[in-house]
């Protein structure tokens, strides 16, 4: 029962992770000071299409034999993966549920709504001291293949390819591009560059945590993030098979359990930004009150997070947590850091270990937080079943089996799910859970 309601569950929260998002930009909502970087321009947005081709990335079939890519991620990505769907699928942007949703927020045509282009289809991805910010793309930027119904297609994750698209295909080419920098690259070639980690996790977030609480109130879902866990735990198999579409290989030993602590630090400077950006607007109580659980949900692990890689940056979320706007910064500031370290073995058994040493504590905070430990759990012990080569069987059914206390946010029972991950602490002893400032 848990499998089926975990896997029900991921399906249709993966068939809506493309969300309507605001055009309010971070760094007025925050009222931080603007630092332009140059970002792509004059760079056209090529599409689906300019990638589609059996010998680039459209093979029928993987090709294996240590090659950087597999040449059938684009025919993956079209067949299985959501994101190809967020647009004309079943619960994309032409869905009645989108139709509906938009009414109620008084948009006449949501397929041609700029705050709800942002995420459903490709858009302009911006960098402001850290933050992110979408721009509905111009006609001018569309390249001749380009496709709005496409969705969330190639340059919607990997940047604007027209400059890059020839040159890339040369062996080498994106490596020595990568030796100056993830922010440079893509300024000069309009190339998001995924492996940096950073990059990768402001690339998601700027549509799973940017959701707006008028979206919020009529009707759009929240939307959850974990990096790790969304990005299979550099395993197809992370799912079970509930999600067939990662078209991508992160053959870096424990890089997944770098994604994680990534994922959560990045997440924790989002959900603070989103947090401010709702209590400005006045938000219903209720949606404030899921904003900050989300927060706290992702500063009791980024707490973590810090106290493995840096003491000092917990010290500063700490005293940052009843600020938004501070919290944002010491986020921003601990994800530097931890884009630099190498993880290892070691590194990751204490991860998982201070994930199991805050599960009674996450779980109190409500849904955010048994949703955030579940997560955590899963990503990091398959990684050190898939790169620490231990048997986890024993562990893994028991993190499965909290699936079923967790439910969803209006089923999820809180006594059940405390009670339950204190089993699981039990096999990942090690750790200390860092209780929260009152």
């Amino acid at each position: 029962m848990a499998q089926v309601l975990r896997r029900n569950w991921f399906v249709f929260v993966a068939s809506l992770t493309l969300a309507v998002v605001s055009m309010t930009l971070f760094s007025q909502a925050l009222g931080l000071k603007g630092v332009a970087y140059a970002d792509p321009q004059g760079i056209k947005y090529t599409g689906a299409g300019a990638c589609s081709a059996a010998a680039c990335h459209g093979a029928a079939a993987p090709k294996e034999g240590g090659m950087a890519t597999r040449h059938n991620e684009n025919s993956t990505w079209n067949k299985d993966d959501h994101h190809s769907k967020s647009f004309s699928g079943k619960k994309g942007l032409v869905s009645k549920e989108s139709a509906e949703i938009a009414k109620k927020m008084g948009i006449a045509d949501a397929t041609k709504e700029g705050r709800c282009l942002n995420c459903h289809a490709v858009s302009e991805l911006k960098f402001k001291e850290g933050a992110t910010t979408r721009v509905p793309l111009t006609k001018e930027q569309m390249g001749a293949k380009f496709a709005i119904e496409d969705g969330v297609s190639c340059d919607a994750c990997h940047g604007p390819a027209s400059k890059y698209l020839d040159p890339h295909t040369a062996a080498g080419w994106t490596q020595k591009q990568r030796a100056n920098g993830a922010q440079k690259v893509y300024d000069e070639w309009g190339l998001l560059d995924t492996k940096d980690l950073k990059f990768r996790a402001n690339i998601c977030i700027s549509c799973h945590l940017k959701i707006d609480a008028d979206m919020v109130a009529a009707g759009h879902p929240e939307l959850p993030f974990e990096l790790s866990f969304y990005s299979a735990a550099s395993t197809e198999d992370a799912f079970s098979g509930a999600y067939a579409g990662i078209h991508w290989r992160d053959k870096q030993p424990f890089y997944a359990a770098k994604a994680w602590a990534m994922g959560q630090v990045v997440s924790l400077r989002e959900s603070a930004a989103q947090l401010a950006e709702r209590t400005a607007a006045k938000a219903d109580a209720k949606i404030l009150e899921a904003s900050q659980n989300k927060v706290l949900a992702h500063a009791v692990l980024s707490r973590q997070v810090a106290k493995i890689v840096d003491p000092a940056s917990q010290e500063a979320i700490d005293k940052a947590l009843k600020d938004p706007k501070a919290l944002v910064a010491a986020a921003e500031a601990l994800a530097d850091k931890v884009n630099k370290i190498n993880v290892d073995q070691a590194m990751t058994e204490k991860f998982i270990q201070a994930v199991a040493a805050e599960g009674e504590q996450a779980g109190n905070i409500g849904y955010a937080g048994g949703e955030q430990v579940t997560w955590s759990l899963k990503s990091l012990a398959i990684v050190l079943g898939k790169d620490g080569k231990k048997d986890v069987a024993k562990q893994m059914e028991k993190i499965d089996a909290l699936y079923e206390p967790m439910g969803d946010s209006a089923t999820y029972d809180k006594a059940k799910y405390v009670e339950a991950v204190k089993g699981v602490a039990g096999d990942w002893a090690g750790g200390a859970s860092i209780p929260l400032p009152k």
